[in-house]
């Protein structure tokens, strides 16, 4: 669920090739506090390689030298031309990749929670001029409520992104790009905000492509080269190792917190409202986190209290 937009501004470049340009370059962006300059480092620093399927999302972020208390959440988008807003192909033939590139106010997304997906949805709809122009307004939806359906593969890498080692998805080629945003989204949810400060992810990376700076990516095998990575498969929680350490403890405090709430929600047997309530539900609860009802006080007082009133019955 999404509660009221809120606006908020939004720098931004866009990144391309003229039709007789060999290279990419920034064509256009914003004339706000980041410079071309300033774009053109940001975007080279973050690169998934030569992708034929787009589109494909990265988040980054950016920050200038002079305002270290300023920072930006940066998103990419990367997609071909589509009808005929741009120049599909350069002088060779070849299909041009364009990147739009946007740069929102940290603090203004932390404050609000606002996730990665939601900030997709409002920001793929853009097209970007091809001219320098002044930042623009978005909207963006805010997050209300939040459903409690943890992947067991989504706990188990942000366990493993505390490691400080990249983690590289396989195996989900047949997802799309909003399933792949959705997870990424998924495991920092399970981590603190703050991290998203310095978070860099990507949908999708060339396979060959091993300079790339992501943290947590999906590929089709794992980078070439001595990286560090580690390597974890799509729908296959059980198969990935965490080390000892924080790593292990932090995956073992989500066990104990989240996952005992998320069986709750998961019991669907019709339950009425009466006398009986309290110490079923309470007995689900305690079920759900592996303990014995029988060692609460409460629930032995409640049932007793429950099967001593001879007129208590369930309402239909």
């Amino acid at each position: 669920m999404t509660g009221p937009r809120v606006e908020m501004d939004a720098q931004w470049a866009l990144r391309g090739k003229n039709p007789e340009s060999e290279g990419y370059h920034v064509l256009a962006c914003s004339t706000g506090a980041l410079s071309r300059a300033n774009f053109t480092d940001a975007i080279s620093r973050f690169q998934l390689g030569a992708i034929d399927a787009l589109p494909q999302v990265s988040v980054s972020y950016a920050r200038l030298g002079n305002q270290p208390s300023v920072g930006y959440l940066a998103m990419a988008i990367d997609e071909f031309a589509a009808d005929g807003h741009r120049t599909a192909y350069d002088r060779r033939g070849r299909q041009i990749t364009y990147t739009s590139y946007f740069c929102l106010p940290y603090r203004s997304l932390a404050k609000l929670a606002i996730g990665y997906l939601g900030t997709y949805e409002a920001l793929r709809a853009v097209t970007l001029p091809e001219t320098d122009g002044q930042p623009l307004r978005v909207a963006l939806a805010t997050p209300t409520t939040r459903v409690l359906a943890i992947d067991p593969l989504a706990m188990r890498v942000a366990a493993l992104m505390l490691t400080g080692r990249p983690v590289c998805v396989l195996g989900a080629d047949v997802t799309s790009t909003d399933e792949r945003l959705r997870f990424i989204d998924a495991v920092m949810d399970l981590l603190p905000y703050g991290l998203r400060a310095r978070m860099a992810a990507a949908t999708w990376t060339r396979a060959t492509y091993g300079g790339h700076r992501f943290r947590l990516f999906f590929s089709s095998a794992p980078r070439p080269g001595t990286h560090l990575d580690q390597v974890v498969t799509w729908g296959e929680p059980a198969q990935v190792p965490i080390p000892d350490g924080p790593p292990a403890e932090y995956l073992g405090w989500l066990e104990d917190k989240v996952s005992p709430l998320v069986r709750l929600t998961e019991v669907t047997t019709e339950i009425g409202f009466g006398p009986k309530t309290g110490p079923q539900v309470l007995e689900l609860a305690l079920s759900s986190a592996g303990l014995s009802p029988a060692l609460t006080r409460s629930a032995a007082l409640t049932r007793s209290a429950a099967t001593q009133d001879p007129d208590a019955r369930d309402p239909a």
